[in-house]
């Protein structure tokens, strides 16, 4: 079971401020919620988990694909590029 991940809060201008401090921090593995007016905006966080579960969504898409093709279900080598190539956009 995954361990949740503790996010510290921190506001728009503390980030804006602590910029340099915060990626560091983030690099390491800490998450960062940056708020304005109390209001969620953007996450701070290790640019490598982002990568992974992109990774993971890729390797889901092509095991997928090879299954319609081994099943001649899905349409054809080339629709499966075009759209492969039209979510690149």
């Amino acid at each position: 079971m995954k361990r949740p991940e503790k996010i510290t809060e921190v506001t728009a201008y503390n980030a804006k401020t602590r910029q340099a401090e915060l990626f560091r921090r983030a690099a390491d593995g800490e998450v960062f919620l940056v708020t304005n007016n109390g209001k969620p905006q953007v996450e701070i966080r290790q640019a490598t988990q982002s990568r992974n579960i992109i990774r993971d969504a890729i390797n889901a898409l092509e095991a997928l694909q090879s299954k319609q093709l081994a099943t001649k279900k899905g349409g054809s080598q080339e629709q499966l590029k075009s759209l492969m190539e039209h979510g690149r956009d």
